[in-house]
Protein backbone atom coordinates (compact mmCIF):
# COMPACT_ATOMS: atom_id res chain seq x y z
CA UNK A 1 0.00 0.00 0.00
CA UNK A 2 2.91 2.85 0.82
CA UNK A 3 4.02 2.10 -2.67
CA UNK A 4 0.92 3.08 -4.31
CA UNK A 5 0.48 6.25 -1.98
CA UNK A 6 4.42 7.22 -2.31
CA UNK A 7 3.62 6.93 -6.41
CA UNK A 8 0.51 8.92 -6.22
CA UNK A 9 2.64 11.78 -4.25
CA UNK A 10 2.79 14.71 -6.60
CA UNK A 11 6.49 15.90 -7.00
CA UNK A 12 7.70 19.41 -7.77
CA UNK A 13 8.12 19.03 -11.55
CA UNK A 14 4.85 17.59 -12.04
CA UNK A 15 3.47 20.48 -9.56
CA UNK A 16 5.03 23.28 -11.76
CA UNK A 17 4.29 22.09 -15.05
CA UNK A 18 0.45 21.98 -14.28
CA UNK A 19 0.76 25.59 -12.56
CA UNK A 20 2.48 27.05 -15.35
CA UNK A 21 -0.74 25.40 -17.60
CA UNK A 22 -2.89 26.80 -16.07
CA UNK A 23 -1.37 30.16 -15.66
CA UNK A 24 -0.90 30.34 -19.28
CA UNK A 25 -4.02 29.26 -19.75
CA UNK A 26 -5.43 32.62 -17.65
CA UNK A 27 -3.27 34.77 -19.19
CA UNK A 28 -4.29 33.92 -22.60
CA UNK A 29 -7.91 34.54 -21.48
CA UNK A 30 -7.24 37.87 -19.92
CA UNK A 31 -5.70 38.75 -23.31
CA UNK A 32 -8.51 37.72 -25.18
CA UNK A 33 -10.79 39.92 -22.80
CA UNK A 34 -8.16 43.06 -23.17
CA UNK A 35 -9.06 42.21 -27.32
CA UNK A 36 -5.73 40.26 -28.11
CA UNK A 37 -6.84 38.81 -30.93
CA UNK A 38 -4.87 35.03 -31.20
CA UNK A 39 -5.63 31.74 -33.32
CA UNK A 40 -6.76 28.80 -31.10
CA UNK A 41 -2.96 26.69 -31.97
CA UNK A 42 -1.13 29.75 -31.05
CA UNK A 43 -2.42 29.49 -27.60
CA UNK A 44 -2.33 25.66 -27.28
CA UNK A 45 1.53 26.62 -28.19
CA UNK A 46 2.22 29.14 -25.75
CA UNK A 47 0.52 26.79 -23.16
CA UNK A 48 2.76 23.82 -23.98
CA UNK A 49 5.93 26.08 -23.93
CA UNK A 50 5.26 27.32 -20.71
CA UNK A 51 4.83 23.51 -19.37
CA UNK A 52 7.73 22.22 -20.88
CA UNK A 53 9.82 25.30 -19.67
CA UNK A 54 8.64 25.11 -16.07
CA UNK A 55 9.41 20.97 -16.20
CA UNK A 56 13.19 21.83 -17.49
CA UNK A 57 13.96 24.22 -15.40
CA UNK A 58 12.77 22.26 -11.43
CA UNK A 59 14.82 19.81 -10.65
CA UNK A 60 13.83 16.15 -9.45
CA UNK A 61 15.95 16.58 -6.08
CA UNK A 62 13.37 15.17 -3.58
CA UNK A 63 13.11 17.26 -0.58
CA UNK A 64 12.52 16.51 3.32
CA UNK A 65 9.72 17.77 4.63
CA UNK A 66 9.25 17.21 8.53
CA UNK A 67 6.10 16.28 10.13
CA UNK A 68 5.78 15.57 13.39
CA UNK A 69 9.77 15.54 13.63
CA UNK A 70 9.80 12.03 10.99
CA UNK A 71 11.73 12.79 8.05
CA UNK A 72 9.72 11.97 4.87
CA UNK A 73 11.59 12.05 1.65
CA UNK A 74 9.32 12.47 -1.41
Amino acid sequence: MSSIVKSLAPIAKIQNVGISGSVSTLLIYVAGLRGVQMPPEVAAAIVTVAGSVAGYLTSLKPKEVKLNQVKIRH
